[in-house]
């Protein structure tokens, strides 16, 4: 914990003065672009929680943040870290122009790779008044050749001035030589230092301290989001006032939950049948796989759905 604390303070002695200062998220070009271009509208709980996750790592220049993002699955998390990511590449107040994002699993890091891209097709395609005019998506995984990862990497290290990135990715961002090679990426100047903008790492308590910390010190700024933060992660606010908490609370206002009676079951189906045709998907989750003459419960071949 004290080691932590001692290099986050290091790292933070390379943020000095911005170029470009944004004192709120509506006051950045890109980001306030990069709202408007979503398919929904933040819910005003997200809203509050982009306004301090802004005050802390854009708003003050007093430090670099260390701050958990705690929300239920489905309560928009990856959108804030993705504003927030905009911002603090837009906002010049270290590190360069790259955001890595680290998942614990490939299917984890593919959706917020597919989820942020979409988001920046959008903001690509509305041209926003920015010194940031392309977003780009990278993914990096261990099914990622060697040869396919030097490419990635050698375009991170010649980026234009005029791009932002979001590198995705698993425990291949954690390598030795990834890790060094995002620890010496170019600054947006030289006061500003080196390395990644913004690390977010997503499901924290599925990750362990050292893998964790390994892209933390790689950033200015570094951002934990997690539904159910382990005592540890919570113990570093509680005990040494290490990290800050962010509570974002509720889920999209398109979720809703029906209790249905077994006898209903045709009904179910036909709904959720009308909603397959439509594209969407259905996970039917059942106690069990077989059939078992000791318990009644329902399982999958007897439902045969």
């Amino acid at each position: 914990r004290w080691r932590l604390k001692y290099l986050l303070n290091d790292h933070s002695s390379q943020l000095s003065e911005p170029d470009l200062m944004y004192r709120t998220w509506q006051s950045s070009p890109l980001v306030s672009a990069a709202v408007s271009a979503l398919p929904f509208e933040l819910r005003p709980s997200q809203q509050e929680c982009l306004e301090e996750l802004w005050a802390d790592a854009i708003g003050r220049n007093n430090g670099r943040m260390l701050r958990l993002l705690q929300g239920d699955v489905g309560s928009g998390k990856t959108c804030l870290g993705y504003l927030l990511g905009l911002g603090c590449i837009e906002s010049r107040q270290g590190g360069g122009r790259v955001v890595a994002i680290l998942a614990p699993t490939q299917l984890l890091a593919s959706q917020h790779a597919q989820t942020i891209g979409r988001f920046a097709d959008a903001l690509n395609n509305a041209e926003p008044s920015s010194t940031i005019k392309n977003v780009r998506i990278e993914l990096l995984t261990g099914g990622v050749t060697a040869s396919k990862r030097e490419d990635l990497l050698s375009k991170l290290e010649e980026i234009s001035t005029d791009e932002a990135v979001f590198l995705v990715g698993t425990h291949a961002l954690l390598t030795p030589d990834v890790v060094n090679r995002l620890k010496n990426l170019p600054g947006v100047s030289t006061s500003k230092g080196k390395g990644l903008a913004l690390a977010v790492i997503d499901e924290e308590q599925r990750l362990g301290v050292k893998q964790r910390e390994k892209l933390a010190m790689c950033a200015a700024h570094s951002l934990y989001m997690s539904a159910t933060p382990i005592p540890r992660t919570i113990a570093l606010k509680g005990s040494s006032g290490l990290m800050d908490f962010t509570i974002l609370d509720g889920i999209g206002s398109d979720v809703e939950t029906v209790i249905v009676p077994s006898k209903a079951l045709d009904k179910v189906v036909l709904a959720l049948k009308s909603k397959i045709d439509k594209g969407s998907k259905a996970f039917w989750v059942l106690p069990k796989i077989g059939q078992n003459d000791t318990v009644e419960e329902d399982s999958i071949q007897q439902n045969n759905v």
